[in-house]
């Protein structure tokens, strides 16, 4: 221990301060990416902004000519092939005034003739304002004229003065040759009546009837026609007083009428009564009457009467020293039905008045 101490105070600890590594060529490069990786994020977006704006773009329409009878190019479109013979380009549309492109270049009016042109295959549009654009293919042979005939389908949504349903006409000219010019059959665009035009139909007006019933099960019937048993939803009621019946059997018959609006939902509800009789006890000597566990006379001695529903019914009278007696009476609707109970004697007597 002692050894130790003394080898410490002999060579004491020495502290030498760090010093971080030169640093190389990769520390500069990271340190520009860190400071130029923001700018390079923000460029890369907005490039892509401005490509997905110049995509997005809508078509400018093409400017129309001034409108004439025929228009005629005299010269040659540039960029056509140079070789190969003349053809006549004849365009008509309905409605007329229509903008025509060939192979995408603007080059007049409906009704168009052009009896300069070479012959090849050309990309013909036709364009009007309030129309949907028609497109076809144009073979154009040497010396013979090609006829295009194209009727523009009107926008639903178009709000402009109403095109007039003529058919264009258009003045041919002679193309300097002596061969027979020729009509070629071309794809025609058929103009579909437009909805806007047509008037909508009027559909029939409904109301609604909500029949209900207490007790439920209780057969309905609509101005004399049966419908079904409560709850009962009807739909498609002419509007106007309906004639509305419920019944079930053992209740009295119910009728009502109501008022059925359009596009409105009416509702009934028939408490039925049920059909009643009237039922007449006597209790020998005398005795505590009840109909169906219920108490209706105490210690009666006399006729005791009261109506009851239809059906089969308990009745028990109870005497302190005799006893009790229990009999089943069945009450019809609208009879009346007598029961004498001698408690004194094993079987009761019953007679009808």
């Amino acid at each position: 221990m002692n050894q130790h101490r003394d080898d410490q105070e002999q060579h004491p600890p020495r502290w030498v301060p760090y010093t971080p590594p030169a640093p190389d060529g990769w520390d500069r490069v990271r340190y520009y990416l860190r400071r130029l990786s923001f700018p390079f994020v923000v460029l890369l977006l907005g490039g892509a902004l401005t490509g997905i704006l110049l995509y997005w773009s809508p078509e400018p329409d093409p400017v129309q000519a001034p409108s004439s009878s025929v228009n005629v190019m005299p010269s040659r479109l540039a960029g056509e092939e140079e070789e190969g013979g003349m053809g006549q380009l004849l365009v008509q549309s309905l409605p007329a005034g229509a903008t025509v492109r060939v192979n995408g270049d603007s080059v007049g009016v409906t009704p168009f003739a052009d009896s300069s042109r070479r012959a090849g295959v050309y990309m013909l549009s036709v364009r009007h304002e309030g129309h949907f654009r028609a497109d076809t293919v144009v073979v154009l042979e040497d010396g013979s004229a090609a006829a295009v005939r194209l009727a523009l389908r009107q926008r639903p949504d178009y709000t402009g003065a109403p095109t007039e349903n003529t058919t264009p006409t258009v003045n041919r000219q002679s193309s300097g040759t002596n061969t027979a010019q020729r009509d070629r059959p071309l794809p025609t665009v058929s103009v579909p009546t437009s909805r806007a035009d047509v008037p909508p139909k009027k559909s029939p007006v409904y109301g609604a009837l909500y029949v209900t019933s207490a007790p439920t099960g209780a057969v309905v019937t609509v101005n004399g026609d049966e419908r079904g048993r409560t709850p009962l939803p009807l739909s498609k009621m002419k509007p106007g007083p309906q004639r509305v019946a419920v019944s079930l059997e053992g209740y009295q018959p119910w009728s009502s009428e109501v008022s059925v609006q359009a596009d409105t939902t009416a509702r009934m509800h028939a408490a039925l009564q049920p059909k009643m009789g009237r039922l007449r006890i006597l209790a020998r000597p005398w005795g505590t009457i009840y109909i169906d566990e219920t108490l209706h006379a105490r210690e009666s001695d006399v006729w005791y009467e009261t109506a009851l529903p239809i059906g089969t019914h308990q009745i028990t009278v109870v005497h302190p020293v005799l006893g009790k007696q229990t009999r089943q009476v069945t009450i019809e609707a609208e009879t009346e039905r007598a029961v004498v109970v001698d408690l004194r004697a094993e079987e009761a007597e019953a007679s009808s008045p």
